[in-house]
């Protein structure tokens, strides 16, 4: 290292000099800034990255990330698509059955699966889905939401045939679904595939229970409506657990009800029907509201629902029937042969009476009154018509009373009330086919009352009612031995222990709406025995050896249809009947239902005997039992 020896020389002689004294020069310091100076010591590394650049950063990874996922599924999908020789769409179902069929009757679909793909399938399945409602055909106590039936291995090209049967239940005229699809896998996978679906859709052309309500269709506001509801079986095979559910309308308070009913007023127990059996309940009721409002009833019919037994499962049928209220300032009621506000039937050739009943709803009186009623039908037998204190005007069939023929028709006072009659017949039977079996009664009341300023104003009120006449069924019957087109044999008289034979003709004839259902029956005493001929061979005529039951379903006829029938039974008397005239059929009725009125319409004939009256060649005493 170099130094400056000239500057150690001069510094050296300054030290050690007596004559000097020697003050070294002070360098002035620097001043620092406390604030400047750090208070610990800090790595010298780079700042960290913010913290909203790094998650905007992994977002963008992440959406990256899915993106590249679900590309990766599309692709692949479509490879193994176009690579795969099993297509969904080349697995097909066709399935061939009835368009409609009737509500409770047993359904049957034959289906046809084929597997038009060029490699097989295996596991298969047929799941066939049936609407709500439907039961099996082996138990109807039984749901049947769906069925599977496994078809095994199918293949390629190959067609397997099942079978698929069920009881379908629904509304009347509703369609239904039957949905179809196959569940499959294919070599090599473990997945579960499935065919397209396929729609099977049915028509059900009738409901298995019918429901027919009668009731007024119009009413005073706070007056009594009677509802008479018939619920029918339609159905082939009994049904089960049935119930009747009824939706009252607004302004309804219920009364009471025959029989009553299962649960909170509304629904009521029919419990099970057989083919063609018939309940009846009569529901009563006062109804409330404004003039011109309509109320509306729905009665429903079908199972009980398996989750709760108070309400309906399945409704079978359901019928809407529409009551307006009227609120008039005289109010009038029409009963018709004792019964107020119903729909009656009547039968040809019946005598029917109308009882009018009127009253004064206005705290004020109101004059010159008068009813009319106006009767409108081919079914009125004219001569017949009568009016106490009225007056039948023929030109245009009007029964009018007013005060010339009733007094009291003069002043009508606030509360007043009183009762006026009427009565007619029917035609009967010899007047022929009734084009309009029915009988229309309109009743007109009006009066004058005094406004609050003395005018006159007019005020009225009317109801109708219409009357149903039912058809006649009537039977005709008579025992024979030499006519008729069946050849008798036997000894006439008849005589102890030995077999004389008879012919039994029926004629039913049915006159002027259509009737279906009908039947003759009777009963065979014990010593008499069918022998299984008759005339027609087609005629359906069938033997019960449980009571000597005799039976001819006739069918439907049609208004004035008739339709005949022979046949022949055997008589072998014993010595008790000896001397007297014996009973070969006892007592025969034939029994049907309306299909204009819904009623049950029956005609009766006594016994036939040995006593061969309307036989031409019959002689007096043949019919007494000889030895």
């Amino acid at each position: 290292m170099n130094l400056d020896k000239s500057s150690i020389e001069r510094l050296k002689k300054r030290l050690y000099s007596r004559e000097e004294e020697v003050q070294p020069e002070r360098r002035r310091l620097r001043e620092f800034s406390h604030d400047t100076t750090p208070n610990m010591w800090r790595e010298d590394t780079p700042p960290p990255p913010r913290r909203h650049d790094s998650q905007k950063i992994m977002k963008y990874v992440l959406i990256g990330s899915l993106g590249f996922f679900v590309v990766s599924l599309l692709v692949s999908a479509f490879l193994i698509t176009q690579n795969s020789p099993i297509s969904p769409r080349k697995v097909t179902i066709e399935a061939q059955g009835p368009a409609a069929i009737g509500g409770g009757e047993p359904l049957t679909l034959q289906i046809l699966v084929t597997n038009k793909n060029s490699a097989a399938i295996q596991d298969a399945d047929l799941v066939v889905e049936f609407p709500q409602g439907t039961r099996s055909p082996d138990d109807l106590e039984t749901d049947l939401p769906r069925i599977r039936e496994p078809l095994g291995t199918i293949g390629a090209g190959e067609a397997v045939q099942k079978t698929a049967r069920a009881v379908l239940f629904g509304e009347e005229n509703s369609e239904q679904m039957i949905r179809m699809y196959i569940e499959y896998r294919v070599a090599g996978s473990s997945a579960t595939f499935s065919s397209e679906e396929q729609t099977y859709p049915i028509v059900l052309t009738s409901a298995p229970v019918s429901v027919l309500v009668e009731s007024v269709k119009e009413i005073t506001s706070g007056q009594v409506v009677e509802f008479t509801v018939t619920a029918a079986s339609n159905s082939e095979t009994p049904l089960k657990d049935v119930l009747l559910a009824v939706e009252y309308p607004f302004g309804f308070t219920y009364e009471s009800a025959s029989p009553g009913p299962a649960f909170r007023n509304s629904v009521w127990e029919l419990g099970d029907l057989k083919p063609e059996e018939k309940k009846r309940i009569v529901i009563r009721g006062k109804l409330s509201g404004e003039n011109e409002e309509e109320r509306i009833f729905r009665f429903s019919a079908g199972n009980r629902s398996a989750r709760n037994e108070t309400e309906l499962g399945t409704a079978f049928m359901t019928a809407l029937e529409t009551v307006v209220i009227k609120k008039p300032f005289i109010g009038v009621e029409l009963a018709i042969n004792g019964t107020p506000g119903a729909q009656p039937t009547v039968g040809r050739g019946e005598r029917v009476r109308g009882d009018i009943t009127w009253f004064n709803n206005l705290p004020s009186r109101v004059y010159d009154a008068e009813i009319t009623v106006s009767l409108k039908g081919d079914a009125i037998d004219k001569r017949t018509i009568a009016a106490p204190k009225g007056f039948y005007r023929s030109t245009d069939n009007t029964i009018l009373w007013t005060q010339e023929t009733e007094e009291s028709l003069e002043e009508l006072s606030e509360g007043d009330r009183g009762s006026l009659s009427f009565s007619f017949e029917t035609l009967d039977l010899t007047e022929g086919t009734l084009r309009q079996p029915t009988v229309d009664l309109i009743v007109n009341i009006k009066g004058k009352r005094l406004t609050e300023n003395d005018v006159p104003e007019t005020i009225e009120s009317s109801l109708s009612r219409t009357i149903k006449v039912a058809s006649d069924l009537l039977l005709t019957s008579r025992a024979v031995y030499f006519a008729g087109s069946i050849d008798n044999s036997g000894p006439l008289p008849p005589e102890v222990g030995k077999k004389t034979t008879y012919t039994i003709l029926w004629t039913v004839t049915n006159s002027s709406n259509p009737v279906r259902d009908v039947a003759v029956t009777a009963s065979l005493p014990s010593y008499v025995r069918f022998t299984e001929s008759m005339e027609p061979d087609s005629a359906d005529v069938s033997y019960s050896d449980v009571g000597g039951r005799v039976t001819w379903n006739v069918g439907a006829l049609a208004p004035g249809a008739r339709k005949d029938v022979a046949f022949q039974v055997e008589l072998e008397p014993s010595l008790s009947q000896v001397g007297s005239v014996v009973t070969l059929v006892g007592e025969q009725r034939v029994r049907g239902t309306d299909g204009f009125t819904g009623a049950s319409v029956e005609d009766m004939k006594p016994s036939l005997t040995t006593k061969l009256s309307t036989d031409p060649d019959f002689v007096s005493g043949q019919d007494i039992v000889v030895e």
